[in-house]
């Protein structure tokens, strides 16, 4: 199926003497395809391998810590404070990078994290700035879902 194809193409890259710059990446959407099919343990090894890859100041760090929150509450015991931490971490290098789109994919998740808990109305607030932020886009899955969380509330 797809995930043994990406897993051939991704191989097509093992072995180089100097991986090329986007291996990082490939790492990361490799790691992605693996979540979806439930094999958390191949994803989390595969996102500890994209985070050494990949460099200082490489935007792909803030898709890795979103990464590592996802895997965090997948497991068979999910640790959603080590998930909230590392949402957090990714939410605030998005801030320092710029990237408003991996902030607000960062904030949804702590704002489904923290539904019903003590920080819920503090996250979603931030959730609703980031959004007015936003002048187009609006159809993307990502602010769609930001969008549904922050009316549902």
């Amino acid at each position: 199926g797809g995930l043994t194809e990406l897993e051939d193409g991704v191989k097509l890259y093992e072995g180089l003497t100097a991986p090329p710059v986007f291996w990082p990446i490939l790492l990361t959407i490799q790691g992605r395809a693996n979540l979806l099919a439930g094999r958390v343990e191949a994803a989390a090894a595969l996102f500890a391998e994209a985070d050494v890859a990949a460099t200082a100041g490489d935007p792909v760090v803030i898709d890795l810590a979103i990464a590592r929150g996802d895997v965090l509450l997948a497991g068979a015991s999910p640790d959603t404070a080590g998930a909230e931490e590392s949402y957090e971490r990714a939410a605030g290098m998005a801030r320092t990078f710029g990237l408003r789109m991996a902030e607000l994919e960062a904030a949804t998740r702590l704002a489904q994290l923290r539904a019903g808990t003590a920080g819920d109305e503090d996250s979603l607030r931030r959730l609703r700035g980031l959004l007015d932020a936003f002048t187009e886009g609006h159809s993307t899955p990502q602010l769609t879902a930001a969008a549904a969380l922050a009316r549902g509330h």
